[in-house]
C-alpha cells in the first residue's frame, strides 16, 4: 500500500510504498519530489494504485501535473508517465483515482472555475494503446451538469474497476 505524508520536508511532502506480510509492516521505499524529478510543494497530496498493486500515481496540490510509476518487485517506483494540463487550477490533485484496471486516470481540480464560480472539475485521462507515456492534456474534464448545485468538485475522486464509472 501506499501513504503520502504531506508534511515532511518543510512542506515538499513524500510518498511511502509499503509492504505487509501478515506479520510485519515494511517501509520499503520513499519517493520525495528530488527522486522522482521535479519541484513541487505538498508531494502526497493524493496517492492512488491499481488492483495489482503494480501501477501507482502521485499528485503534488496545485502543481500542473501528475506522475504515474510501475511498482518494480522491489516496490521501488519507475517512473511511467506524467499527466499535464493547461489548466492546472488551483486545488489540482487535491483528489485522484486509478481505474482498478490501470487503463484510467482522474485527477480532481477542487477550485477549477467553470464559468460561473469555483465549482472543480476532473479530468480524465486514458492509458494509449501502447501503453502510459507522458499526456499534454486529459482527454476528457468532467464538470458538473448544474454548477449552481454543486461545491468543489474533484475534492475526492474514486473510480470503478474499468474506468467507466467515476465519482
Amino acid at each position: 500500500f501506499v501513504v503520502g505524508n504531506l508534511s515532511v520536508g518543510n512542506f515538499k511532502g513524500n510518498v511511502n510504498v509499503m509492504s505487509w506480510d501478515g506479520c510485519t509492516l515494511k517501509d520499503a521505499k520513499t519517493s520525495t519530489p528530488s527522486s522522482i524529478g521535479v519541484d513541487a510543494q505538498l508531494l502526497g497530496s493524493q496517492v492512488a494504485l491499481d488492483d495489482r498493486g503494480t501501477l501507482l500515481m502521485m499528485t503534488a496540490r496545485d502543481y500542473d501535473e501528475a506522475w504515474l510509476f510501475d511498482l518494480q518487485a522491489d516496490n521501488s517506483p519507475r517512473r511511467l508517465a506524467a499527466l499535464a494540463t493547461f489548466e492546472p487550477g488551483r486545488g489540482h490533485g487535491k483528489g485522484a483515482a486509478l481505474a482498478g484496471n490501470g487503463a484510467a486516470a482522474f485527477i480532481g481540480i477542487a477550485l477549477a472555475d467553470s464559468g460561473f464560480e469555483a465549482h472543480g472539475a476532473v479530468l480524465a485521462y486514458a492509458r494509449p494503446a501502447g501503453g502510459w507515456v507522458d499526456l499534454p492534456e486529459a482527454r476528457w474534464k468532467l464538470w458538473p451538469s448544474n454548477p449552481t448545485r454543486v461545491v468543489q468538485l474533484g475534492t475526492w475522486v474514486d473510480s470503478s474497476a474499468d474506468g467507466r464509472v467515476v465519482v
